[in-house]
């Protein structure tokens, strides 16, 4: 409530912004609430996928990266790494910032995507699971995030990469829909804006969901309510 951090949705509201809206419907939480929890999104890689190929696509950006030690689980590791079924590694970024960081793992990703190669947004579990199954040749990692980090960065400016983290929230709002002519209206005070807002939400018949369901593809671990 203090902070107004977005934390879900900042690139949505950049597009708003850039389209020249003046309004935003929201829904507003306290993050330091236990119950919203922090998880990171991994990109899976689709076979036939090597070594080599990886190593190829991260030298095009000028990234190399080194064997992780003995005993290490990949995927408890907190920077950037790349995981295969019998080899893991971690990926050298340039500089410690994590912003930066996040960003070089989410280049790697586009990079190897635009050069043909599937690549597949998914929670760090299935990422596991996708691995161990054989579904999936590599696994980006991208670097472990806190709060602390998301309020960092959206108080400096900077915005991580689409994709770069998920959060959970006690219950997850979805379908709250304005024409777009309110959201960038000169003329409408905030007092209107909120009252056609309710008027629609109102007239909306609501569906609710529970932890666990799949809508359009993703998996949600919150409940869900549906307008």
């Amino acid at each position: 409530m203090e902070t107004l951090v977005i934390l879900d949705g900042s690139c949505r509201a950049e597009a708003l912004r850039r389209l020249g809206c003046k309004l935003a419907p929201v829904c507003m939480i306290d993050y330091a609430d236990s119950r919203v929890t922090l998880s990171r999104l991994c990109l899976a890689i689709p076979g036939p996928f090597t070594e080599g190929q990886a190593r190829e696509g991260a030298g095009r950006l000028g990234v190399s990266f080194k064997p992780h030690g003995g005993g290490v689980d990949p995927f408890s590791f907190p920077g950037l790494g790349i995981v295969f079924r019998d080899a893991s590694f971690r990926v050298e970024a340039r500089g410690v910032d994590v912003v930066v960081v996040s960003r070089t793992g989410y280049r790697l990703g586009m990079q190897l995507a635009r050069e043909g190669y599937g690549v597949i947004s998914c929670t760090q579990e299935e990422a596991r699971r996708l691995l161990d199954s054989g579904a999936t040749d590599a696994v980006i990692v991208p670097p472990k995030l806190c709060k602390g980090d998301v309020l960092d960065a959206a108080r400096s400016g900077r915005l991580f990469p689409p994709g770069s983290t998920r959060h959970a929230f006690p219950a997850r709002i979805l379908g709250v829909d304005l024409p777009i002519q309110i959201l960038s209206s000169e003329e409408l005070a905030m007092d209107e804006a909120n009252q056609l807002l309710r008027a629609r939400l109102e007239a909306s018949e609501l569906k609710k969901l529970p932890p666990g369901s799949v809508l359009d593809g993703k998996r949600y671990e919150e409940t869900l309510y549906i307008f």
